[in-house]
């Protein structure tokens, strides 16, 4: 298995590390990297967080853990090329040399499928257009969010190969 970083681990990361922010309230309150991770998740798992009374040995660990995260992963299975990757890609330029913002925040490819035409194919985190993994432009795009943190969202799980879905029985 291998863990991939995405923009909430990121988030998490950089409000913990960005601790020049923590004494000034006009930054956090207006666009400090906590404030943008407390709103979009981050205060529900910050009070969890807590809730266990190890908050700093867990946000150490957790911090450890993200700076080991890759931001992409390639794999080639019976001579075909794989990429994954938390939100996009620019198919044309190879993963390596991907900016760092464009594999963590854009969609464009989920929002323009066509933009993929190359030979590989590309799974990234982003929302389709129902609960299920999204196989789009022949199998070269695949979508694998379901939208876990929505009503009717489902935690998915796709073969590749053959294209099974296992999935949770429903979301938060």
């Amino acid at each position: 298995m291998i863990f991939l970083r995405g923009n909430h681990e990121q988030m998490f990361y950089k409000a913990m590390k960005d601790k020049e922010e923590s004494g000034n309230l006009l930054a956090f309150l207006f666009g400090s990297s906590k404030a943008l991770w407390l709103n979009n998740g981050g205060a529900v798992t910050n009070s969890e967080i807590k809730k266990t009374g190890r908050g700093e040995a867990l946000t150490d660990n957790w911090l450890k853990l993200i700076e080991q995260m890759p931001l992409y992963a390639e794999v080639e299975v019976n001579g075909k090329a794989y990429w994954f990757m938390h939100a996009d890609c620019d198919p044309e330029v190879p993963l390596a040399e991907q900016e760092t913002k464009t594999l963590l925040w854009n969609r464009s490819l989920a929002m323009h499928p066509q933009l993929h035409q190359g030979a590989q194919t590309i799974v990234l985190q982003a929302l389709g257009y129902k609960a299920v993994p999204q196989w789009l432009q022949n199998g070269r795009l695949v979508l694998m969010d379901t939208g876990s943190f929505l009503e009717n969202g489902r935690v998915s799980c796709a073969d590749l190969l053959s294209r099974e879905v296992y999935q949770s029985s429903g979301g938060i």
